[in-house]
């Protein structure tokens, strides 16, 4: 049996304030607010939206990244009481928080379309286009337009 995940989703989660995704890594999720002193965010004064912080003696630039319309994100514990071993089977977690945004940080460059989360996050609105019903009269208008392109294109290579 493939290993699972149960997530739970309690009634009233809150959303969170500052939610940041550093191209570090980090000894485990920390509150921003642990980090204070060494982490601090500004904004930039050049007049773009980049911010910019310095941690462990590196220079960060990220902006705000909101996430596509109908999404939330949901900021994830492991569940009291749920064994973490790898053998297991199933692992149970809860959501401690929500949220429909967060900063995207990367070293030394300033943020852009092309960053891949941004990109990973262009792929909902193509799952949803993907995953859309399809009525008859849509596929009915779509085969008389293939017809009609082929007859075109057999009528100009005659």
């Amino acid at each position: 049996m493939a290993p699972a995940s149960v997530i739970t989703v309690p009634r009233g989660v809150t959303s969170s304030a500052k939610l940041h995704n550093l191209p570090i890594k980090l000894a485990g999720n920390q509150p921003v607010d642990a980090l204070e002193g060494h982490f601090e965010p500004k904004q930039r004064e050049d007049g773009s939206a980049c911010m910019e912080a310095f941690l462990r003696g590196r220079v960060l630039r990220g902006s705000d990244v909101e996430l596509p319309a109908g999404y939330r994100g949901l900021l994830l514990r492991p569940a009291p009481g749920a064994q973490d071993s790898s053998d297991a089977c199933e692992r149970s977690w809860v959501a401690a928080a929500t949220f429909d945004r967060f900063t995207a940080w990367n070293h030394d460059t300033a943020p852009s379309a092309s960053d891949p989360v941004r990109r990973a996050l262009e792929w909902c609105a193509l799952a949803k286009q993907v995953h859309a019903a399809v009525t008859p009269d849509e596929v009915e208008e779509e085969l008389k337009r293939m017809a009609e392109a082929e007859a075109e294109a057999a009528a100009t290579t005659s």
